[in-house]
């Protein structure tokens, strides 16, 4: 029994699945000039060591209190290194054929033994030879023995980028590299968070799936997703600030609710620090993929109506919830926020395991950063339907205020936001409706006024496509808008010439679906039916409310 007690809590990767780095890093002895002289710097040391003085040897160069700062700083939070009295350096910052990001490289000491080797890099991440000490969470308590441990550095080499090829959040509109967090595979977070592969990115976060090392050893492993913020000013970073206490609100409002399963909560949430920038860092349940990826898994993009009806259940329970429970708008709904959970967590110990041993192709900066692909596709589901949850809450809102202003991706914007009419809940619902269409037709309803497809979007063709579904506009809803008279004459005639065809209508729209059940799908209680009714109710209550 105790042998396979031994067995049961040293999982594979702990016993050779995962091949180990190649012995420690490059001693300073082996690249000590021979004729180097000892630079000696010694300084207070405000970390809980036990030591009151850190000594730090430049061997065969100058100073360079940068990388001492970096090293100090992460020493301090490294309660394995408290014994730590010396580091020595090894000549000049440098880069190498493998790894082209600027660092000092070193080794600390304690007394006469050697505790690791060191990498000191220019963009503020430090690494360790040994993996015990990338996790300052390894001495807290002899209860971390029975947690799950980091995964030594990978040894395979990821196939090199052009570095004259923007990628990934490289291409969002105003990219600014020093916005974004230099997040490393390997690192550990919050000594607790392992970064195992990139999910995603967008034009103020990255996203990476972690492993959770706070997770006994004889349960399987536990992976998170975590959302780095950028933080290039005081700005995003309430914004960032905000999002959060809007998660917070929705995550306390009322569990008991159908509709709370059905919101994507918060896990923890912490801060990281690079140079002068602060990056609020939210954790969640890793998500399998988004609607607008799920759908292409049926054919023609086009997700069937007796699944689409189950999804949209849970859409309409977690509406309900956000705005008749939490009082929150959400602002931006659409395929990319609605999200399908992962069916089975093995999917991502695979994901992170394929990352681990065969990366993909990277691209090393000449800043020391390096871009990294999103592993994102998990492959087809084996179930046809997946449990959905409401997602990326950056943009939410309180509802039971007044509220006016831009919102909403431009084809599922509400045409009392179009209007400046002020808002409030029924815009979700006028944005869950046009979606629910896309994904139905698998076409989006609005295409001629897509940014995507046409050049340059058109408010005033959107607004003639939406009357030529719906009819003018109620008369209300015309005189609170502020940019009323931009579209619409003062007798409430349109301006200008809609190029919508004279067919556009929902029942011409239809191609899915046909003959007798097309008929009954119109007239029964069924997702179409829903639909009309969005649209409708949306269209004919545009004008805010304090109530949902």
């Amino acid at each position: 029994m105790g042998t396979s007690l031994i067995l049961y809590i040293h999982p594979p990767w702990l016993t050779g699945t995962y091949s180990p780095a190649k012995g420690p890093l490059m001693s300073a002895q082996s690249i000590m000039p021979r004729n180097s002289t000892n630079i000696r710097r010694a300084f207070s040391s405000t970390a809980t060591t036990a030591k009151a003085l850190l000594e730090i040897i430049w061997e065969g160069t100058k100073s360079h209190p940068k990388y001492e700062d970096l090293l100090k700083e992460k020493m301090k939070k490294n309660r394995k290194l408290a014994g730590a009295d010396k580091v020595k350096f090894a000549g000049e910052p440098h880069t190498s054929d493998k790894d082209k990001e600027l660092r000092a490289s070193g080794q600390i000491f304690q007394g006469q033994s050697r505790l690791t080797s060191v990498h000191v890099y220019a963009n503020g991440s430090v690494e360790y030879s040994k993996a015990s000490f990338n996790g300052a969470q390894e001495a807290m308590s002899p209860v971390w023995a029975l947690k799950h441990r980091p995964w030594p550095l990978s040894t395979a080499v990821a196939p090199k980028l052009p570095m004259n090829e923007a990628v990934e959040e490289e291409r969002t509109p105003y990219y600014d590299p020093a916005r974004f967090y230099p997040a490393r595979l390997g690192n550990v977070l919050k000594g607790r968070y392992q970064l195992a592969t990139k999910l995603g990115y967008g034009s103020s976060s990255t996203i990476w799936l972690a492993r959770d090392l706070n997770q006994w050893r004889w349960l399987r492993e536990k992976y998170v997703a975590l959302k780095i913020n950028s933080s290039a000013h005081h700005s995003r970073e309430n914004a960032a600030q905000a999002e959060l206490d809007i998660l917070r609100h929705v995550s306390d409002a009322n569990p008991q609710h159908k509709g709370w399963g059905f919101i994507r909560r918060p896990l923890d949430s912490f801060i990281l620090e690079h140079g002068l920038a602060r990056h609020l860092t939210l954790v969640f349940e890793p998500l399998r993929e988004p609607l607008w990826i799920y759908r292409k898994r049926f054919i023609d993009d086009v997700i069937p109506s007796d699944v689409l009806k189950i999804l949209l259940q849970m859409v309409l329970h977690g509406l309900d919830y956000l705005h008749s429970e939490c009082h929150v708008i959400h602002t931006d709904l659409k395929p990319d926020n609605i999200m399908i959970k992962i069916e089975d967590p093995s999917i991502l110990e695979e994901s992170a395991r394929d990352e681990y041993e065969h990366p993909l192709p990277q691209k090393s900066c000449s800043d020391g950063r390096t871009i990294y692909l999103s592993r994102n596709d998990f492959g087809i589901s084996e179930k046809t339907t997946g449990i959905i949850q409401i997602t990326d809450f950056d943009l939410s809102v309180r509802g039971d205020k007044p509220n006016r202003g831009c919102i909403q991706a431009e084809i599922y914007r509400a045409p009392e936001v179009i209007l400046d009419a002020g808002y409030s809940y029924s815009a979700d619902i006028w944005s869950l409706g046009v979606m629910l269409w896309d994904v139905l037709e698998g076409k989006k309803l609005f295409k001629e006024v897509d940014p995507l497809q046409v050049q340059g979007y058109d408010e005033l063709n959107h607004l003639g496509h939406i009357s030529a579904l719906l009819g003018p506009p109620p008369k209300e809803l015309l005189d609170k808008g502020t940019r009323t008279d931009l579209f619409y004459k003062s007798d409430a005639q349109f301006k200008g010439t809609t190029i919508a065809p004279s067919d556009f209508n929902f029942e011409n729209s239809i191609r899915n679906i046909h003959n007798e059940d097309k008929r009954m799908f119109i007239e029964t209680n069924n997702c179409c039916e829903i639909v009309f009714e969005i649209f409708e109710n949306g269209y004919s209550q545009c004008c805010p409310q304090t109530d949902p």
